[in-house]
């Protein structure tokens, strides 16, 4: 007797997966790390199937949140209802480097410890010299102009929260704040890591700094999702040669220092949706794809 396999599906190759491919790959090299760190460094060659098959959807999500988030529309409508939620303390204004870095130690800590293992950086609205303090480390460590850093990009009126210190200013604020990063980024053309954090001496930079140091050493996995988040990780991945290995950037804002951050690091992104609702609300909102795309992969291995 013949026997149809007409309703009986394909395997579903990596592939056929497109550009979410390169995330299974990662989860794969995150969830089964090779016994030589060495080996973790990205390549463009995938591994082969049975290597990938065994990523699976990670267990649990957090977002770890420094700031006001309630005050990011894209927080309360569109993060996935299913994410753990672990607070960054805000350091207060003056706040020593050492004390804002071990601030975010505990914090990336905590979340962990609570059984993430994936964590999601969700910032609300920052200061000035928050934003300057990321556009200074872009242009002191990729290097790179800092106008091109800063970018040229301009979008009209009103401005979406936690941005208006970013993209949403007129020419004048932008010429100030141009030169006071040019500046800056040459005093500290010499520097180190370690040593640009103690000139910048921004606290809630520093505290980010520290959370994404301690989720690598840890061997967390981390999505970026904003300048700030991708300015920071830079930083710790100048501290932690390995650092950029725990860190996956699954879409981008468009913000000129962010492309610079992530492209020093060799991060690419599955997609360029330029979503502005919040640092952070991107990688939460592609969240349901990400995992679908690895339990579709893992599930697929099993037949």
């Amino acid at each position: 007797m013949t026997h149809s396999h007409a309703n009986t599906p394909e395997s579903l190759r990596l592939e056929d997966l497109g550009s979410l491919a390169a995330w299974v790959t990662w989860a794969h090299t995150i969830q089964h790390p090779a016994p030589d760190l060495s080996t973790l460094r990205r390549s463009a060659s995938l591994p082969s199937g049975e290597h990938a098959a065994r990523a699976q959807p990670f267990r649990q999500v957090t977002a770890a949140t420094l700031g006001n988030v309630d005050a990011l529309p894209g927080w309360l409508y569109l993060r996935p209802p299913d994410v753990s939620v672990v607070e960054v303390p805000q350091p207060a204004a003056g706040t020593d480097v050492a004390t804002a870095l071990a601030a975010g130690v505990r914090a990336a800590d905590a979340a962990i410890d609570s059984g993430a293992d994936l964590v999601v950086p969700v910032i609300g609205p920052m200061g000035p010299a928050t934003h300057s303090a990321a556009a200074i480390a872009v242009a002191t460590l990729v290097p790179a102009e800092p106008v091109w850093v800063l970018g040229f990009q301009r979008r009209a009126a009103p401005a979406i929260a936690g941005y208006a210190d970013t993209v949403y200013c007129d020419d004048a604020s932008w010429m100030r704040r141009c030169c006071a990063v040019r500046d800056a980024a040459w005093q500290a053309r010499s520097s180190d890591a370690e040593a640009l954090l103690e000139q910048l001496a921004e606290p809630n930079f520093c505290t980010l700094v520290g959370a994404l140091l301690q989720l690598a050493d840890r061997s967390t996995a981390v999505l970026l999702d904003g300048p700030l988040t991708a300015a920071a990780a830079l930083v710790a991945s100048r501290i932690n040669l390995f650092a950029a290995d725990s860190y996956y950037a699954p879409q981008r804002h468009g913000d000129a220092a962010e492309r610079y951050a992530l492209d020093s690091m060799g991060l690419e992104s599955i997609a360029d949706l330029g979503l502005r609702c919040g640092h952070g609300i991107g990688a939460l909102l592609l969240l349901p794809v990400l995992q679908a795309a690895l339990a579709a992969h893992h599930i697929a291995a099993e037949h």
